[in-house]
C-alpha cells in the first residue's frame, strides 16, 4: 500500500504557500544547464545554485518534487477532518489520530507529498510546516493533483 507524507502549516495567503513551494526559478535554472552546449568556462558551466530550490525542497533536503505526486491545499475557510482527509486520500479515524498526537491546531494549509524515497527523518526538518507523519493512501479513482 502506497504512504503518504503529511504536513500541516498556516500561511498569511495562498500566495504564501504557492511561494513555499514554487521551484520555478529552480527547473528553469536546471533546463538552462541541461540544454546549453558546455562553454568550456567553468563558471558557467557548473549546475545551478541549490539555494534556487523552494524553501520546502530546502527544509526537507529535496533537490527536487514531482508536482504529480503533491498535493497543496489552501482552505480560506474553517475545515474539518473529513475534507482534508477526502482531499489527500487518506482515511479520517488515521489522520485525527496523527493529529492528536501532534497537538496541531490553527492550520489552514495541507501539503501531502507521495515518495518513498523520502525518509521520515527529512520529512520532519520542515520548519515552515509541520509534519505529522506518514499515512496510507486510500484507493480511489482520483489522481493526484496540485489543488492550489
Amino acid at each position: 500500500m502506497k504512504k503518504i507524507h503529511v504536513w500541516f502549516g498556516k500561511f498569511k495567503t495562498e500566495k504564501e504557500l504557492k511561494k513555499y513551494l514554487d521551484q520555478n526559478d529552480y527547473l528553469e535554472a536546471w533546463s538552462v544547464y541541461d540544454n546549453a552546449p558546455p562553454t568550456g568556462n567553468e563558471e558557467d558551466d557548473k549546475e545551478p545554485n541549490t539555494e534556487l530550490r523552494c524553501d520546502f525542497c530546502k527544509e526537507v533536503h529535496l533537490d527536487n518534487y514531482d508536482e504529480d505526486l503533491m498535493i497543496m491545499k489552501y482552505y480560506k475557510n474553517s475545515l474539518d477532518i473529513k475534507t482534508i482527509a477526502d482531499d489527500i486520500g487518506v482515511d479520517k479515524k488515521e489522520l485525527e489520530t496523527l493529529l492528536r498526537r501532534h497537538s496541531f491546531i490553527g492550520f489552514n494549509a495541507v501539503v501531502a507529498f507521495e515518495d518513498n524515497d523520502l525518509d521520515e527523518k527529512d520529512a520532519s526538518r520542515s520548519e515552515t510546516i509541520k509534519y505529522i507523519g506518514k499515512l496510507a493512501r486510500l484507493k480511489y479513482q482520483r489522481k493526484l493533483q496540485n489543488n492550489i
